[in-house]
């Protein structure tokens, strides 16, 4: 069975190379500024993943969050993910 570390090794591999970021997270770095150099690769990773019918509920949630966060106010934005597809065939299930 295929997991996710050998399907994306190559692109964690060239994302990591041009990352920014410490990879060992402390305290004082637990914030770290997203890359868009990575984009490209989480972006592959999403197409390769993604099942016909897939999309996003709320979307105008979603743009209201980022209305407020780009007037410079604090958000908390969590997901919730509910899947009758086949990453049960690339994850295996937990015991």
């Amino acid at each position: 069975m295929e997991t996710l570390n050998t399907m994306f090794l190559d692109y964690a591999k060239q994302a990591a190379k041009l990352s920014k970021s410490s990879t060992f997270i402390t305290e004082e770095n637990v914030y770290q500024e997203g890359s868009e150099d990575i984009l490209l690769f989480l972006d592959k990773m999403v197409e390769a993943l993604i099942l016909p019918g897939s999309g996003l509920d709320g979307l105008e949630n979603l743009e209201e969050l980022l209305a407020k966060a780009e007037s410079g106010k604090s958000c908390l934005l969590l997901l919730e993910h509910s899947c009758k597809s086949r990453i049960g065939k690339i994850l295996p299930a937990s015991s």
